[in-house]
């Protein structure tokens, strides 16, 4: 959400002020705002719907700094790190982490929405597909440069532990739709 629209999914951006502003821009807001399940996201048959939202009503969306509804987004770019100082250099969510960059994701396949907590107090929504491992979420977690290169771990589940397996998938760890905290080590 941006002080002048927001963007669902990365898609078109969706103006709330101005002449480009519809009725159901304006129904999709209050909707949520109400803590609503939108219309438009509301599943055939029924069911849970995770709606995840980024903060950004301080700034402006610009246009020119997107590439269009399939770029991917700013915050992923930049150095990983490793998951924390007890992580195993040997498994495969490691050397993913510190290959440097954040995981490519295919529009194509599933995918899983992670709520990120960072040490900052920040929240960010991390989505993924299903086949990316915690070392992959660990690597897009590290690009969003919430603790300036220095060592961190994920936590998730109650009462919360430490994501150690970090070849271990997404879905296989059940982090499809969770919350996740990232500490300081």
């Amino acid at each position: 959400m941006f002080r002048n629209g927001f963007r669902l999914n990365g898609g078109e951006f969706r103006p709330t002020t101005g002449p480009d502003t519809t009725d159901a821009n304006r129904q999709f807001l209050r909707s949520v705002a109400r803590r609503e399940v939108p219309r438009e996201l509301e599943p055939k048959g029924g069911g849970a719907v995770d709606l995840a939202v980024t903060d950004r009503r301080d700034v402006d969306y610009e246009p020119s700094a997107d590439a269009g509804p399939a770029a991917a987004p700013d915050r992923f770019a930049g150095a990983a790190r490793t998951m924390s100082a007890g992580a195993s250099s040997s498994s495969s969510g490691a050397a993913a982490a510190s290959a440097g960059g954040a995981p490519t994701v295919d529009g194509s396949a599933p995918t899983v929405t992670v709520a990120v907590r960072l040490v900052s107090g920040r929240r960010e929504r991390v989505v993924l597909n299903e086949t990316h491992t915690v070392g992959d979420l660990v690597a897009a977690v590290a690009a969003l440069g919430a603790t300036e290169g220095r060592p961190f771990a994920l936590w998730a589940g109650y009462p919360p532990s430490p994501l150690e397996d970090a070849g271990a998938t997404l879905l296989a760890a059940g982090l499809k739709g969770a919350a996740v905290t990232q500490k300081a080590v």
